[in-house]
């Protein structure tokens, strides 16, 4: 069993609220009615484990989650 708790009767979305798509996610998610559980990640940062499990889940590396084109990025 893993760190992150699931649900087949909600949707769970991990967001960053500084980020356009992620607003729009939200807001379409609402809009459709559909049981929805907000994890800003910015407030309930993930571990490691929760990292892999959920690049595991998304069938990616974590290199996978990393948005590249983002400024912060680039600076690091």
């Amino acid at each position: 069993m893993g760190e992150i708790a699931t649900s087949n009767w909600q949707v769970i979305l991990f967001y960053n609220p500084n980020s356009i798509n992620a607003k729009k996610t939200l807001a379409y998610t609402k809009a459709e009615g559909f049981p929805i559980r907000e994890v800003d990640i910015l407030k309930t940062p993930f571990t490691g484990t929760q990292l892999e499990e959920l690049a595991d889940r998304l069938h990616t590396n974590i290199d996978g989650l990393v948005n590249k084109n983002h400024p912060d990025f680039k600076k690091q």
